[in-house]
C-alpha cells in the first residue's frame, strides 16, 4: 500500500526531510510512514524552515485558532497545509528523479488497480478563488443571502454556504467542510 512504498523509500534514500500534504491520507500517511522509520513527524504545518540538524516548524491548532513553533529534529516527515508555503522564492536545488524497486509487501496485497476515477466537479475550486465568504445559521433566511453576495464583490470572489443553511434550502456552490468532520457526497 501507500505505506510500505513511502517506508521502503525513505529507507533506501535516507532523506533527512519527507513532505506531504496534510489531507486526511497525507496526515496518516506521514504518522504511519515516521513511526515505521523512527523518524520525527509534524502536522498542519504552516511554515517551514532548516536549521543545522532541524526543522523548524510552525503548525496551526485547534483548527487553526492557535499556531504552535517546534524544532524537529531530522530526519523528520512533516505535512504540510496545502498552499502554506507558496510565498517561498524558488531556489536552485539538487533534484533528481530516481526509480525504485516495488517494495515486496506490494506483492501480498489482495487488491488491484482498475481504473482512476475523477470526481465530479461539487462546485468551487476554493484554492483559486480571490475572496471566499462562507454564510452560516447567522445570515438567517434565504432571503438575507444576497446581502453576503454583495458584501464587497470583486471578480472572482464567491459565497459559500454551510452544510446546516444548505440543509435549510438556501443551496451553495461549495463542499461543506470544516474541523467538525462532518462530510457530504456531492
Amino acid at each position: 500500500s501507500h505505506q510500505a512504498v513511502l517506508v521502503a523509500a525513505i529507507e533506501a534514500r535516507s532523506p533527512a526531510l519527507v513532505l506531504l500534504e496534510n489531507t486526511t491520507i497525507g496526515l496518516d500517511l506521514a504518522a504511519s510512514s515516521a513511526a515505521a522509520t523512527n523518524s520525527t513527524m509534524v502536522g498542519y504545518c504552516v511554515a517551514l524552515s532548516l536549521e543545522g540538524d532541524a526543522a523548524r516548524t510552525t503548525s496551526e491548532i485547534y483548527g487553526g485558532q492557535l499556531l504552535a513553533d517546534a524544532r524537529a529534529p531530522l530526519p523528520a516527515v512533516v505535512a504540510v497545509n496545502s498552499g502554506a508555503l507558496t510565498d517561498q522564492e524558488p531556489t536552485a536545488g539538487r533534484g533528481e528523479r530516481v526509480q525504485l524497486p516495488a517494495p515486496v509487501e506490494l506483492d501480498r496485497l489482495r487488491t488491484r488497480f482498475v481504473e482512476a476515477v475523477e470526481p465530479a466537479s461539487a462546485g468551487i475550486e476554493i484554492t483559486k478563488v480571490g475572496k471566499l465568504r462562507c454564510v452560516g445559521r447567522g445570515i438567517g433566511g434565504k432571503e438575507n443571502l444576497t446581502y453576503a453576495e454583495d458584501l464587497g464583490a470583486a471578480p472572482g470572489d464567491q459565497v459559500a454556504v454551510a452544510r446546516p443553511r444548505r440543509a435549510a434550502g438556501m443551496g451553495g456552490k461549495v463542499r461543506p467542510g470544516g474541523t467538525t468532520g462532518d462530510r457530504e457526497k456531492p
